[in-house]
């Protein structure tokens, strides 16, 4: 009975284990820009034109700077969804944006 209620606790732990080193999702970009950005900005600010990456990048770290909430992944993650879906030449805010709030 001891080796059964034993092996049934370790495999829990193993378990447990195995979960906790599973990476977490992505953060959704859409959803951090809704939380992080439109807190202070509208949309149309926030995300209604076009930018290069670096200008992207230099924008939100300016952001980042003035104490944005958001983790360093989510940063990384607004980042490229912006420098992809806003480049120069683009107006408004992406329809994923849009639908998000």
């Amino acid at each position: 009975m001891f080796r059964i209620a034993a092996a049934i606790v370790m495999s829990g732990v193993a378990a447990a284990a195995a979960s906790a080193q599973l990476p977490s999702p992505p953060p959704s970009a859409p959803a951090v820009i809704q939380r992080a950005c439109v807190g202070c900005h509208d949309l149309a600010v926030a995300a209604g034109k076009g930018r290069t990456p670096q200008e992207w990048s230099d924008t939100i770290d300016r952001m980042t700077d003035r104490g944005v909430d958001a983790s360093d992944s989510e940063i990384a993650a607004v980042k490229a969804y912006l420098a992809k879906t806003l480049p120069p030449g683009t107006d408004g805010p992406p329809k994923a944006l849009l639908a998000a709030q």
